[in-house]
This record gives structure tokens, sequence and C-alpha cells, in this order.
């Protein structure tokens, strides 16, 4: 029996640093299969994010001095410049440390996603409907304003709720897409997420095996929540903010 860790080192090894880049087909179908490795790698895009927003100091002087001689004055480092490298090493953990204790913005705005999509997998819904016309007159009278329920390519549609997701009413509206619960999220809230918000761009983001992509359009933000591969999450956002841009405001 093969010995799990060994696929998953074999697989990151093959997929780093970019999962979704062209790659063998055995770590692929590893990849989309284990959680593991998708945890890990969305750690990994989360710390080189915050890493490229680090502030780049220049070595103090001295420092830049005692290495520069150390390396002039012979091939083997002197003892000056093996303590000049032992204290770059600790500046860079203490870097580091920083780096993984900073929040990052995306988390607080993709975990009530999260929640929600994981609770109405469960089919509590408030209105159970295949007819997107009926949903979406439904939310308006609900809502007060009117939700376009997007048609998405394999998905069966099975219906909706209106959700308090940061304090704001969201439209919440349930597909299933292969089988499985897929959540797709509408607010007329432009502000909602603050500043961990994109605003050109979808942004990822994982809790607790859910992928969430995020988005915002001219009416407000959107977005899409499912257990499964982040592939398939991204391609929904996508289908979805294509056809959004299609029909306009």
């Amino acid at each position: 029996m093969a010995d799990p860790s060994t696929a998953c080192d074999g697989a990151r090894e093959a997929l780093w640093p970019d999962p979704m880049a062209p790659a063998p087909a055995e770590a692929r179908a590893h990849y989309e299969r284990c959680p593991d490795c998708q945890a890990f790698f969305a750690r990994d895009r989360r710390l080189a994010a915050r890493l490229a927003g680090l502030p780049r100091p220049a070595a103090p002087t001295d420092l830049r001095e005692c290495v520069a001689r150390g390396l002039a004055s012979r091939p083997r480092w002197s003892i000056a410049s093996r303590r000049a490298a032992v204290g770059v090493v600790a500046i860079a953990a203490a870097l580091m440390l920083a780096v993984l204790a900073r929040p990052d913005p995306m988390d607080d705005v993709v975990r009530p996603f999260a929640a929600e999509a994981r609770a109405s997998a469960s089919g509590d819904l408030a209105m159970t409907s295949s007819d997107a016309v009926a949903l979406g007159g439904w939310f308006a009278t609900t809502l007060g304003s009117p939700v376009t329920i997007p048609s998405i390519t394999g998905a069966d549609l099975m219906g909706g709720k209106v959700a308090l997701i940061g304090g704001r009413r969201v439209a919440v509206i349930v597909y299933h897409l292969h089988g499985d619960p897929l959540t797709y999220f509408a607010s007329s809230d432009h502000e909602m997420g603050g500043r961990g918000m994109p605003d050109d761009e979808i942004r990822m983001g994982t809790d607790d095996g859910v992928e969430v992509a995020v988005w915002r359009e001219p009416r407000g933000v959107r977005a899409v929540a499912a257990a499964m591969p982040r592939a398939d999450v991204m391609a929904v956002a996508t289908e979805c903010r294509t056809k959004a841009r299609m029909t306009g405001p």
C-alpha cells in the first residue's frame, strides 16, 4: 500500500508553486481529491500574499560593511560574518512569525460565506423551486430589490433563502452541481467585506474544506461557495461574472 505522505510530497512537488498550472495528470488527480494538499497550497498562497505586502527595509550600514569585509578578506567566513549571518536569520525568522500571525483580510470575507454554504447544504431553504423566474420574484418581494438567478452550466437549481452575513441581508441560492451542493450569494451592498474585498477580480479563499470565490459586480457583491476542487468553484464564479457582464447592470 502506497504511503499517503509520499503521494502528497510527490503531488506538491509537481504542482508547486501554482496548483492551477499545467501538471502531470496523476498529480492533478491527487490534488483534486486530497484536502490536505488543497489546504497546503491555500496556506502557501496566503503566505505569499502577506510577504508581498511587507515593507523591505535596507539592512543597517554596519551589518552590510561587516558582511562585505568578511567576504573580501577570506574565502571562509570570519567570526563577525558568522554572527552577522545569524543575526540576519533571526530577523528573517521574526518577520516570518509576524507574517504568519497577521490576519488575512480575505479570511474575514470568506469565513461567513463558507459557514452559510455549509448550513444551506442541508436543504433548509425558505423557498424550494427549480423555477428561476419564480425564485427571483420571491427574492424581489422579500428583499425589496430584484435578484437575478444565474443559470450555471450543469447545475440544478434547488431553491433559496435570505441570510444575514456581516449584518446584511443576502440572497442565498442553492444548486446541485453533479450531485453536490453549490451556493451562490448576491448582496446589493457594494461595501460588503470592506477592505478585504477585491475590486476587479475574483478572489479565492478556503475555510474548513469549503472553497469560496468572491467578486464585485455593478449590482453588488457576489460569491460562490462549495466543498469542491478550487478549479471547479473558480470556473462557476467566472461563468457567473461573465454572464452578468453580458447582461449589464
